[in-house]
């Protein structure tokens, strides 16, 4: 975790996502940015993400938070 040496240091974290919406029926979207879900739980996560929603209305998504985290080996 960033710990700042001051009161001057600080870390800008942008808040928001970017979609795009992909296919004739715009059924597939690719987006980038930090969920509501996460906020409002006050954990900040950067996702990666890959949605596809089916005509039956179910959808899957493939979403993966950047940058990992990696667990340290003890």
């Amino acid at each position: 975790m960033y710990k700042p040496n001051s009161k001057e240091d600080f870390i800008a974290i942008p808040l928001g996502s970017l979609s795009c919406d992909l296919g004739q029926l715009r059924n597939q979207h690719v987006y980038l940015g930090t969920s509501r879900d996460d906020l409002t739980v006050g954990d900040l996560a950067f996702d990666v993400g890959y949605q596809y929603d089916f005509v039956n209305g179910t959808q899957t998504d493939l979403a993966s938070p950047f940058p990992r985290k990696r667990k340290s080996r003890l």
